[in-house]
C-alpha cells in the first residue's frame, strides 16, 4: 500500500483523485486498525503469560502504526481543504449568478440601491 501513497498538495484536485484520496485513506485506515489489533493482540498474550513479542516486530508495528495515522490525518485534511475549495467554489457561483439575475430583473435605480446599501454594511467600496 505504501508504494501507492502520494502526496497531494493543497491545489484541488479533480473529481477522480478526490475518490482515489477516499480510497487510499479507506486502505489506511484498514491497515492501522489491522496493526492496532496485532500490538494489542501481543499485549494481550504478554499480560497472559509475562512472556514479550518479539522486540523488533513491537518495534517496528508501533511505529508503522504511527506512520500510518500520520499519513490518513494528512488525507483527511487534504479532502477537507478540497470539500471547502468545492463548496467556496459553488457559492461564488451562485452569489454571481444571483447578482446577474438581480441586475437583469431589477430596475437600475433598485439594483444601485441595493449595491450602495451592501457597500455600506460591508464596508466595501469595490463591488
Amino acid at each position: 500500500m505504501s508504494d501507492k501513497i502520494r502526496v497531494y498538495t493543497k491545489n484541488a484536485p479533480s473529481l477522480e483523485s478526490l475518490q482515489e484520496m477516499q480510497a487510499t485513506r479507506d486502505c489506511l485506515e484498514d491497515e492501522a486498525d489491522e496493526i492496532a489489533e496485532q500490538i494489542r493482540a501481543a499485549e494481550a498474550v504478554y499480560h497472559k503469560t509475562r512472556v514479550f513479542a518479539d522486540p523488533d516486530w513491537y518495534c517496528s508495528a508501533k511505529n508503522a502504526l504511527k506512520i500510518k495515522r500520520k499519513m490518513k490525518a494528512r488525507l483527511d485534511r487534504t479532502i477537507s481543504l478540497h470539500r471547502k475549495s468545492e463548496s467556496e467554489k459553488k457559492s461564488a457561483t451562485f452569489e454571481r449568478f444571483f447578482i446577474e439575475e438581480a441586475r437583469n430583473m431589477l430596475s437600475t435605480e433598485e439594483f444601485d440601491s441595493i449595491i450602495e446599501s451592501t457597500k455600506r454594511r460591508t464596508d466595501v467600496s469595490q463591488l
